[in-house]
Protein backbone atom coordinates (compact mmCIF):
# COMPACT_ATOMS: atom_id res chain seq x y z
CA UNK A 1 0.00 0.00 0.00
CA UNK A 2 1.54 3.47 -0.81
CA UNK A 3 0.99 6.67 0.57
CA UNK A 4 -0.89 8.90 -1.37
CA UNK A 5 -0.23 12.71 -1.41
CA UNK A 6 3.23 14.29 -1.45
CA UNK A 7 5.47 16.31 1.09
CA UNK A 8 3.05 16.44 4.30
CA UNK A 9 3.55 13.77 7.27
CA UNK A 10 1.43 11.21 7.98
CA UNK A 11 0.29 9.54 10.74
CA UNK A 12 0.36 5.30 10.35
CA UNK A 13 -2.26 3.59 12.66
CA UNK A 14 -2.53 -0.42 12.77
CA UNK A 15 -3.35 -3.36 14.48
CA UNK A 16 -2.32 -6.41 14.37
CA UNK A 17 -2.49 -9.32 16.85
CA UNK A 18 -4.73 -7.39 19.09
CA UNK A 19 -1.94 -4.62 19.11
CA UNK A 20 -2.05 -1.06 18.10
CA UNK A 21 1.05 0.51 16.41
CA UNK A 22 1.80 3.62 15.32
CA UNK A 23 4.45 5.57 13.27
CA UNK A 24 5.27 9.20 11.97
CA UNK A 25 6.16 8.62 8.44
CA UNK A 26 7.50 11.05 5.56
CA UNK A 27 5.51 9.82 2.75
CA UNK A 28 7.99 10.49 0.39
CA UNK A 29 10.38 8.11 1.55
CA UNK A 30 8.47 5.15 3.22
CA UNK A 31 6.20 2.88 2.27
CA UNK A 32 2.90 1.85 4.72
CA UNK A 33 4.12 -1.84 3.81
CA UNK A 34 7.46 -1.53 5.38
CA UNK A 35 5.85 0.04 8.73
CA UNK A 36 2.68 -2.78 9.11
CA UNK A 37 3.71 -5.04 6.50
CA UNK A 38 1.41 -7.89 8.83
CA UNK A 39 -1.16 -5.23 9.59
CA UNK A 40 -4.29 -6.62 7.91
CA UNK A 41 -5.86 -2.93 9.08
CA UNK A 42 -4.04 0.19 9.40
CA UNK A 43 -5.35 3.61 8.83
CA UNK A 44 -3.31 6.92 7.43
CA UNK A 45 -4.11 10.60 9.25
CA UNK A 46 -2.84 13.28 7.45
CA UNK A 47 -1.13 15.99 9.82
CA UNK A 48 -2.84 19.18 9.61
CA UNK A 49 -1.10 21.93 8.39
CA UNK A 50 -2.23 24.70 10.79
CA UNK A 51 -2.47 22.54 13.88
CA UNK A 52 -5.18 23.71 16.25
CA UNK A 53 -5.32 23.60 19.97
CA UNK A 54 -8.61 22.03 21.65
CA UNK A 55 -10.90 24.19 23.35
CA UNK A 56 -9.91 23.28 27.02
CA UNK A 57 -6.33 24.41 26.27
CA UNK A 58 -5.30 28.09 26.07
CA UNK A 59 -2.22 29.83 24.33
CA UNK A 60 -0.72 29.84 27.74
CA UNK A 61 -1.00 26.05 28.12
CA UNK A 62 -0.06 25.11 24.70
CA UNK A 63 3.50 27.54 25.84
CA UNK A 64 3.80 24.98 29.45
CA UNK A 65 3.31 21.90 27.12
CA UNK A 66 6.29 23.07 24.88
CA UNK A 67 8.27 23.55 28.04
CA UNK A 68 7.15 20.66 29.94
CA UNK A 69 5.92 17.38 27.52
CA UNK A 70 7.05 14.85 28.43
CA UNK A 71 9.76 15.92 30.46
CA UNK A 72 8.27 15.66 34.17
CA UNK A 73 9.70 12.44 35.65
CA UNK A 74 7.46 8.72 34.83
CA UNK A 75 5.04 7.90 36.85
CA UNK A 76 4.75 11.71 37.85
CA UNK A 77 1.26 12.78 38.33
CA UNK A 78 -0.03 16.32 37.83
CA UNK A 79 -3.17 17.91 39.76
CA UNK A 80 -5.07 20.09 37.51
CA UNK A 81 -8.42 21.18 38.04
CA UNK A 82 -9.41 20.48 34.49
CA UNK A 83 -7.53 17.13 34.59
CA UNK A 84 -7.61 16.75 30.79
CA UNK A 85 -5.95 20.04 30.41
CA UNK A 86 -3.00 18.23 32.95
CA UNK A 87 -2.45 15.40 30.81
CA UNK A 88 -2.64 17.30 27.58
CA UNK A 89 -0.39 19.49 28.88
CA UNK A 90 2.48 17.42 30.75
CA UNK A 91 1.66 14.12 29.26
CA UNK A 92 1.56 12.48 32.03
CA UNK A 93 -1.56 10.16 33.53
CA UNK A 94 -3.76 11.72 36.10
CA UNK A 95 -5.92 9.50 38.34
CA UNK A 96 -9.27 12.01 38.35
CA UNK A 97 -11.80 9.82 36.95
CA UNK A 98 -13.26 6.75 37.32
CA UNK A 99 -14.96 7.49 34.01
CA UNK A 100 -15.01 9.88 31.32
CA UNK A 101 -17.42 12.42 33.21
CA UNK A 102 -17.16 10.55 36.75
CA UNK A 103 -14.67 12.21 38.93
CA UNK A 104 -13.37 10.42 41.88
CA UNK A 105 -14.65 12.00 45.43
CA UNK A 106 -10.93 12.04 46.60
CA UNK A 107 -9.99 14.19 43.06
CA UNK A 108 -12.68 16.36 44.00
CA UNK A 109 -11.75 16.79 47.51
CA UNK A 110 -8.21 17.95 46.46
CA UNK A 111 -9.33 20.14 44.37
CA UNK A 112 -11.45 22.23 46.86
CA UNK A 113 -8.59 22.10 49.06
CA UNK A 114 -5.33 21.76 47.19
CA UNK A 115 -3.21 21.80 50.57
CA UNK A 116 0.31 20.57 49.22
CA UNK A 117 0.74 17.91 51.98
CA UNK A 118 -2.65 16.15 51.12
CA UNK A 119 -2.18 16.19 47.20
CA UNK A 120 1.61 14.80 47.98
CA UNK A 121 -0.18 12.11 50.19
CA UNK A 122 -2.69 11.23 47.94
CA UNK A 123 0.00 10.38 45.03
CA UNK A 124 1.02 13.94 43.00
CA UNK A 125 3.68 15.44 42.48
CA UNK A 126 2.77 18.46 41.01
CA UNK A 127 -0.21 20.72 40.92
CA UNK A 128 -1.11 23.11 37.65
CA UNK A 129 -3.18 26.34 38.16
CA UNK A 130 -4.62 28.71 36.37
CA UNK A 131 -6.38 32.18 38.42
CA UNK A 132 -9.54 30.50 38.26
CA UNK A 133 -9.07 27.98 40.15
CA UNK A 134 -6.83 29.89 42.78
CA UNK A 135 -9.04 32.82 42.99
CA UNK A 136 -11.73 29.93 44.55
CA UNK A 137 -8.76 29.15 47.79
CA UNK A 138 -9.24 30.76 51.17
CA UNK A 139 -6.38 33.03 52.01
CA UNK A 140 -5.50 30.36 54.02
CA UNK A 141 -5.18 27.40 51.22
CA UNK A 142 -3.38 30.31 49.34
CA UNK A 143 -0.83 30.17 51.86
CA UNK A 144 -0.35 26.58 52.09
CA UNK A 145 1.76 27.10 48.83
CA UNK A 146 4.27 28.75 50.45
CA UNK A 147 5.46 26.06 52.71
CA UNK A 148 9.14 25.23 52.23
CA UNK A 149 8.49 22.18 50.70
CA UNK A 150 6.39 23.43 48.13
CA UNK A 151 8.32 24.43 45.17
CA UNK A 152 7.39 27.06 42.20
CA UNK A 153 8.54 25.49 39.06
CA UNK A 154 7.22 27.73 36.35
CA UNK A 155 5.28 31.13 36.58
CA UNK A 156 4.70 32.52 33.06
CA UNK A 157 3.63 36.14 34.75
CA UNK A 158 1.28 36.76 32.82
CA UNK A 159 -1.72 38.76 34.77
CA UNK A 160 -5.62 37.36 34.93
CA UNK A 161 -6.88 34.56 32.92
CA UNK A 162 -4.07 33.66 31.45
CA UNK A 163 -1.28 32.97 34.17
CA UNK A 164 -0.23 29.61 34.58
CA UNK A 165 1.63 27.81 37.88
CA UNK A 166 3.23 24.82 37.97
CA UNK A 167 3.99 23.65 41.73
CA UNK A 168 6.27 20.94 43.10
CA UNK A 169 4.63 19.05 45.85
CA UNK A 170 5.92 15.52 46.69
CA UNK A 171 8.10 16.78 49.26
CA UNK A 172 5.81 17.98 51.51
CA UNK A 173 4.52 14.37 52.51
Amino acid sequence: MALAGAGLPVIMVCLSQGRLFYAFLDRDRLRADRICRDCPFSVQILAIGAPQLTYFITPADAAVSRLYWDRLPKGAQVLDSYPERGVTVFGRASRARSWIYTPYPDWQTLIANPDPSLVARAGYSYIYMNPGWMDKLTAQQQATFKQPCVKLIYDNGIPESENRRLYEVDQCK
